[in-house]
């Protein structure tokens, strides 16, 4: 957590206003500031509460011809401002990529509203119909997303089972497009075993079983449009490996949220053994599962793997696995340092230690053309998951003093921590009630940019300034130019 006053240093450079006559005008202020031939009026938000004075203070401060700004120096103080922040519209400074940032107030309607939708399924039929129309997709791939829209129009809500029967047509979907892999079918279990936990009223707020599935379809147009540009890192990390990007796409979107029950395991416990263990049982589970030697491999692995990358520019040879007893060197290290820190306090780095595990056995008894090729798809999807995570971002900018991913490097970690950034589920997990359509669909523009067409209205109030900061911490992490893969938020939400 930054301190208040190094937030408005960096957030809002400028020198404290002490003026008896604003004092009395606004008497709710912690300080008044002059910033860029502006006067504004701070207001720092302690804990969990934004007070009813402070509250009326800014809408004074308004009338005073000052602008009202409310620092938030901790996440917990930016959900504290959420439920008032579409009706006040103050500004907010906030801690973006590590650094005290400015976010000036959107122009958005007075209030939310459920936009209607006629897909009568947690995945949008349309979304699967239109990828049945695009003639881009390999043939294995075209004919499982045809046998899909088939079933998808078979189904009908109003029956007490429809998100079973949909759950079960997109297993069989991914145990088909697993299978053409050469992996087992049934290794989609760490995903169905999200879904598992959520319907006994354990896991998140969001449907994360529907949700990956949502984001997989979403995603899949924009690599079947835009192919070359998700191979472009070929050359650029000196990584000359004939995967098929569809695949690295299909492992990085369903495996991305399966970290969700380790995060909460000792929630998990507790709420199974109906009182709070006087030891936490979830740091031990936690230590347990990073002493693992398959834990170990893989965060080596994916370790080395992630300072190739991120440091492309500089490589002179292709990469190689490390061996386990090989130095990993300053960068590898700093990042295996960041991938365990996650793994204790968060869900990205889980996803992708867990994909790497999942296999290992599978690969191992393949014959080597067929597993470099997995191994390698494996890898790449592995790599790709942990960056939609924003506490996996902070933890890498702790380890190595910065994250920033070249778009043409990690196309499918750009595009993940894109779309998750603005895609949620349709609905509740009971299915009795429609929830907000946030992302209508993706924009494919030349020459090679994603935009994303979102409903302002059907924000709620409570995910708005949610959106907006995560928005801009995905921004803060991707380097990327128009003339190559690009992904563009809408002015109002990315600034």
């Amino acid at each position: 957590m930054k301190a208040i006053d190094e937030l408005i240093s960096q957030g809002l450079p400028g020198q404290e206003l002490r003026r008896s006559r604003l004092a009395k005008e606004v008497p709710q202020a912690w300080k008044f500031w002059r910033s860029g031939g502006s006067d504004w009026a701070m207001f720092p938000i302690i804990g969990e509460y934004v007070s009813n004075s402070d509250q009326e203070g800014a809408s004074q401060a308004r009338t005073h011809g000052l602008n009202p700004v409310f620092i938030a120096p901790d996440y917990r103080a930016v959900k504290a401002i959420s439920p008032a922040y579409r009706r006040l519209r103050p500004y907010l400074i906030c801690e973006i990529a590590g650094r005290g940032h400015l976010i000036s107030p959107p122009v958005l309607p007075r209030h939310s509203r459920v936009i209607s939708n006629s897909s009568p399924t947690r995945v949008p039929l349309d979304l699967i119909k239109g990828l049945t129309r695009t003639s881009r997709a390999p043939a294995p791939l075209a004919g499982s997303l045809k046998r899909l829209a088939r079933q998808y129009c078979a189904l009908r809500r109003r029956r007490s089972d429809s998100d079973q029967r949909e759950e079960v047509l997109l297993l069989e979907y991914a145990g088909r497009i697993l299978g053409g892999m050469g992996l087992r079918p049934d290794g989609i279990a760490a995903a169905q075993m999200v879904r598992t936990l959520e319907r006994g009223g354990l896991g998140a707020r969001r449907d994360h079983f529907f949700h990956s599935f949502q984001n997989y379809f979403l995603g899949l147009r924009a690599i079947l449009d835009l192919r070359d540009q998700f191979e472009a890192y070929k050359d650029r990390a000196k990584l000359y490996w004939n995967v098929e990007p569809c695949n690295v796409w299909f492992l990085t979107a369903l495996w991305h949220d399966v970290g969700y029950p380790f995060q909460r395991v000792g929630e998990f416990v507790n709420s199974a053994l109906g009182y709070e263990a006087q030891d936490d049982v979830g740091i031990t589970i936690k230590e347990t599962f990073l002493q693992r030697p398959e834990t170990h491999e893989a965060l080596r692995t994916l370790s080395s793997l992630l300072a190739h990358l991120l440091d492309a520019e500089g490589v002179r040879t292709q990469w190689m696995r490390p061996g386990p007893r090989a130095n990993l060197g300053v960068r590898a290290t700093q990042i295996q340092a960041a991938l365990s820190a996650n793994l204790r306090e968060s869900h990205g780095a889980f996803g992708a230690v867990r994909l790497f595990c999942d296999y290992s056995d599978d690969l191992d008894r393949m014959v080597p053309i067929a597993q470099d090729v997995l191994l390698q798809t494996v890898y790449l999807a592995s790599c790709s998951i942990p960056f939609h995570d924003w506490q996996f971002r902070d933890h890498v900018r702790n380890a190595c003093g910065d994250c920033r991913i070249v778009t043409t490097i990690f196309p499918f970690a750009s595009l993940l921590a894109f779309v998750d950034s603005i895609q949620d589920d349709r609905r509740g997990l009971s299915a009795s009630e429609d929830a907000a359509l946030i992302l209508r669909r993706l924009l494919i523009t030349r020459p090679a940019t994603v935009a994303a067409r979102i409903s302002m209205a059907a924000l709620s109030d409570r995910d708005l300034l949610d959106k907006i900061v995560e928005a801009r911490d995905v921004l803060a992490l991707l380097e990327q130019t128009k003339d190559s893969l690009y992904f563009a938020y809408p002015k109002w939400i990315g600034g």
